[in-house]
This record gives structure tokens, C-alpha cells and sequence, in this order.
């Protein structure tokens, strides 16, 4: 008995020791894949399909107060071309954009589009975002994986989306440095559309 007594004891201390040591390995795991969530992204990275909202889909429905106390919601994304952003406080590579994206949204906000940035954070830790942005965007500030992370299937960041007035998510990209491209040959693309019919018209002209 007392052998046996032994072995249970041996065998109970091992499928401790065991569970312990696989809590730490799921722990460490978790915190890997946080960080890889918000390491700083190479400028040419592409975020796979399964990271964010297909483009051509619809704006979610969300609610979501800002820092000025002024309700956002899916409406205020779907009157106008709009750009949502989403940060984290500790994400560097979002710290490293953030005056980009603050320069890039005072330029489009003076042509009529509406931005918001949304901060994954608590104020407590969010200054430099708040000071940067506030002014310039609308602004929420929202626990981890909060409501409107949680509605545009935000996993990692930054994460950029780009709203036309129907709606409809149009681009989504992880950098700032994508959205100015992508936008800069959206606009030479309509610049030449808007050439291409006044020479249209031009020859008409000529021709009565």
C-alpha cells in the first residue's frame, strides 16, 4: 500500500506540474500573438483577407461615443466618401504613423470627407493619439477589442478602411503610406476622366 501510495503521489505531482507548465506555454502563446498583432508592419505588407472586412462589403452597424461626447454611428459613414482608422496604444508601428495619418486626414477632411479614428486603449494611455488627432478627426477611444473593432473584424493595426458614399467598404489597407497611394491614383485617375470628357466635349464643339 505504501508503494502505491507513492506512485499516486508521484503521478499526481507529475499531472500538476504538467498542467502548470501547459498554462505558461498557453500564456506566452497569447502574448506572441498580441505582439505580433501590433509589431511594426513593413510599409509594403499586404493584411490578409482574414484579418479585416471584404472590400465591397457593407458598413456594420456600431454606436460609438467620441472623446467631444458626439454619438458616431454607421450614418455618419455613409453620407459622404469617409475614411475609419483603427489604432492600438501599444502598437508601435501605429505610433510611427500617427502624425502621417493626422497630416493625410486634415487634407481630406478640408475636401469634404469625413474621418474618424478609432483608438484601442483607455485615455489613461491614449495622450499622444488624443493630442494628435483630437481637432483633426472624430475620435473614440475604446477598450481592446471594443464595440467598433469588434464590427469591422479589427485584429491588427493599424487598419485603414476607405467608405464611399453608397456605403460600401472600397479599400482597406495597413498603412498610411498604402492609403496615400491607393487615394493619389484614385485621384490621377479622375483628373484624367475629368480631361478625357472636356477634350470629348471640346471636339464637339468643334464639330457644330
Amino acid at each position: 500500500m505504501i508503494v502505491i501510495g507513492a506512485c499516486v503521489v508521484v503521478v499526481g505531482s507529475f499531472c500538476v506540474l504538467n498542467f502548470l507548465l501547459t498554462l505558461g506555454v498557453i500564456r506566452k502563446l497569447r502574448q506572441h500573438e498580441r505582439a505580433l498583432m501590433r509589431s511594426p508592419a513593413p510599409e509594403e505588407w499586404i493584411m490578409p483577407n482574414d484579418w479585416r472586412l471584404a472590400v465591397g462589403a457593407p458598413v456594420p452597424d456600431f454606436t460609438a461615443t467620441a472623446i467631444t461626447g458626439e454619438t458616431v454611428s454607421r450614418a455618419d459613414l455613409t453620407d459622404k466618401r469617409a475614411v475609419i482608422a483603427f489604432f492600438s496604444t501599444d502598437c508601435e508601428s501605429c505610433r510611427t504613423q500617427l502624425n502621417r495619418f493626422a497630416n493625410h486626414a486634415r487634407k481630406r477632411s478640408s475636401e469634404g470627407w469625413r474621418v474618424v479614428a478609432v483608438v484601442n486603449g483607455d485615455l489613461a494611455t491614449a495622450p499622444e493619439f488624443v493630442s494628435a488627432l483630437q481637432g483633426v478627426v472624430t475620435t473614440v477611444v475604446e477598450p481592446d477589442q471594443g464595440p467598433v473593432s469588434t464590427a469591422f473584424s479589427t485584429v491588427v493595426f493599424p487598419t485603414i478602411y476607405v467608405v464611399g458614399t453608397d456605403g460600401i467598404i472600397q479599400a482597406c489597407v495597413g498603412s498610411v503610406k498604402h492609403l496615400e497611394n491607393m487615394e493619389t491614383t484614385n485621384d490621377e485617375r479622375e483628373s484624367a476622366k475629368e480631361h478625357s470628357e472636356w477634350r470629348s466635349a471640346d471636339r464637339s464643339g468643334d464639330l457644330v
